[in-house]
């Protein structure tokens, strides 16, 4: 296991620094993928649990999209908040077009419920990268907000999978007036510049216990 980043400080968070971080943590999974063009399809999978199509997490992985289909990457996604300003339309739209003839409402899901808000936000690369930030009830990107990055940690990864899969399943479609819309507006937002799967739901939870600064 190699663990990147730890808690940041208050003056190195925000935002804008956030997804900084997670364009750093895509490079080193594109490097990845192209020193081994051989990997496995399982490699090439992405998911995402995020409070919202705005959060640092999900508009790194749009600005990603394109260097994402070169190298064959799927996407999954759940949100707890939908969002505004067409973002979820156009965040959908992008990652539909990373697998061939997919519909966004198959790759995208809404985690409704208020309890789902105390999941935390992650992002899994592949089958050893995996990030953990904070529960969703929490503003995206605030200070002092857990920010842990994991490479070469499979085990790490197989229980993220496993809380990405209980949620999803306890998730909902998401309204097809919010996935497509006839004209997407552009979004600053993204402007650059069952028993078994529950018990791993709560792993990164362990870890925020174990980080009082986290708080």
């Amino acid at each position: 296991m190699n663990l990147t980043t730890r808690i940041h400080n208050k003056k190195n968070n925000g935002a804008e620094t956030a997804r900084t971080r997670h364009d750093a943590f895509y490079a080193q999974y594109f490097e990845q993928l192209a020193r081994h063009p051989e990997h496995p399809m399982e490699g090439r999978k992405v998911s995402i649990i995020a409070c919202s199509p705005q959060s640092p997490v999900a508009r790194a992985t749009f600005l990603q999209s394109e260097t994402l289909k070169r190298h064959g990457v799927s996407v999954r996604a759940i949100f707890s908040d939908l969002g505004t300003d067409g973002t979820l339309a156009e965040f959908g739209n992008a990652i539909a077009g990373l697998a061939a003839a997919a519909d966004a409402r198959d790759l995208v899901r809404w985690a409704r419920h208020s309890c789902l808000r105390e999941a935390h936000e992650q992002l899994i690369l592949g089958t050893d990268m995996c990030w953990a930030g904070d529960c969703m009830r929490r503003p995206p990107g605030k200070c002092n907000s857990l920010d842990i990055f994991e490479n070469e940690a499979p085990q790490v990864v197989r229980l993220a999978g496993h809380a990405f899969d209980a949620i999803w399943d306890l998730s909902e479609a998401v309204p097809l007036s919010r996935i497509t819309t006839a004209t997407v507006k552009p979004s600053a937002a993204y402007s650059i510049g069952h028993e078994g799967r529950m018990s791993a739901f709560s792993f990164l939870k362990k870890s925020e216990r174990g980080n009082p600064a986290s708080h």
